[in-house]
């Protein structure tokens, strides 16, 4: 296990520089307050503004509000985490009660008619915005969902080191994923030993449930473990990415147990010549679109275009990621833009076809000047 340095760790500076882009931001929208909401089930805000995220159950919310020119409070559910001082925040209030959590942040927003962005507005609570009406009646709360993740797109010095650690971990992972694919093994036990290494590498926990699917599940691309033992002769597929300091990763890879099948060996070579593709195709000023369409192509040219990944939009080939598993661009057919430096995407390379199998291959990368810089040491050809 590596240790980063301390430049490498986001500091108090480092999070005050985002608390002034995030209000001028807010004011710039034509906003009053923003109101960022965090929740076990919709992670991100919390940790690009606080550099904490809730991670324990229903009730383990947390809000950073932001009042341009005024006073930025952090309020939290947690009473058993230990926090951290936060300087740059005038606030820390724990309060282990959603309804006076509710109160602390009404009373907080400015009075009269103000308009408030919600950050995480699609699953803010219908108690906290009851409360916000009766307290403070002439605010009017509208969803603002790309204030935070338009600022968090291009990664600072320290996040890009905190991602490569990050990937590192996950590859830990991965390491343990390939040490168990074989006959007779039990996919609980594949995920319990994924999600064991990347925590013995420094992770503080698993970003997401490890992905875990092999069989008939590998043609749907996603899957928890079950009760079920790998056969030969079948796939395995995961997906699985650590969480550390508030930043997530996502690396997925397949294999087969045993000799593959001359289908699984062509389906899953064909996903990896569009992640071939994707890399080469990634530079700083590409457009977004070039990404689908250099995956695209290799699917047509393949003669597989059939297998394309079904549940998604069409031509979807990945992501950004940082403290949001989901962030800008999306990488798709027609998406508008360039590709920016300093960038960390995650490339999906994703076929399956009914009865017939599949692969899913994920893969981060940094955006430089001239190319990329991938983030994982995983092969990702492994059958």
């Amino acid at each position: 296990m590596t240790t980063l340095q301390q430049a490498e760790v986001i500091d108090a500076a480092e999070f005050a520089e985002r608390r002034r882009h995030v209000e001028a931001a807010t004011r710039a929208a034509g906003l009053d307050a923003l109101i960022a909401f965090t929740a076990t089930n919709l992670l991100g805000p919390s940790a690009f503004l606080s550099g904490y995220e809730p991670h324990f159950g229903p009730r383990d919310v947390n809000v950073v509000l932001l009042v341009p020119g005024g006073r930025a409070t952090f309020v939290n559910y947690a009473y058993w985490d230990e926090l951290p001082a936060m300087p740059w925040l005038d606030e820390q209030i724990v309060k282990p009660n959603l309804p006076e959590m509710a109160r602390i942040v009404a009373e907080r927003l400015p009075g009269g008619e103000t308009c408030v962005g919600v950050a995480g507005y699609a699953l803010f609570p219908a108690l906290f915005a009851a409360l916000i009406s009766e307290l403070r009646p002439g605010a009017r709360l509208v969803d603002a969902p790309s204030l935070l993740l338009d600022l968090a797109v291009h990664k600072s010095k320290a996040e890009i080191a905190i991602l490569r650690e990050t990937a590192r971990m996950t590859d830990a992972g991965v390491d343990a994923f390939h040490a168990l694919a074989s006959e007779g093994a039990d996919e609980r036990d594949v995920a319990i030993a994924v999600e064991s290494a990347m925590i013995r590498a420094g992770a503080d926990r698993a970003a997401f449930p490890p992905l875990v699917f092999s069989g008939p599940r590998v043609e749907t691309g996603i899957g928890f473990p079950q009760r079920r033992r790998l056969a030969d002769r079948e796939q395995l597929n995961i997906v699985v990415g650590a969480a550390y300091r508030g930043y997530k990763m996502d690396i997925g890879r397949v294999t087969a147990i045993g000799r593959p099948s001359a289908e699984h060996r062509r389906v899953m070579e064909t996903a990896a010549l569009m992640l071939d593709a994707m890399l080469a195709a990634v530079r700083a000023g590409a457009p977004v679109a070039a990404l689908s369409d250099a995956a695209m192509r290799v699917t047509t040219e393949q003669d597989m275009s059939e297998w394309s990944y079904r549940f998604g939009v069409a031509g979807y080939v990945g992501h950004g990621i940082g403290c949001w598993l989901d962030e800008p661009p999306r990488l798709r057919t027609g998406e508008p833009g360039m590709l920016a430096e300093g960038t960390v995407l995650v490339l999906e390379a994703r076929l399956g076809r009914v009865v017939h199998g599949g692969a899913t291959l994920t893969d981060p990368v940094l955006v430089t000047a001239d190319g990329c810089e991938r983030l994982s040491s995983s092969e990702y050809r492994t059958w």
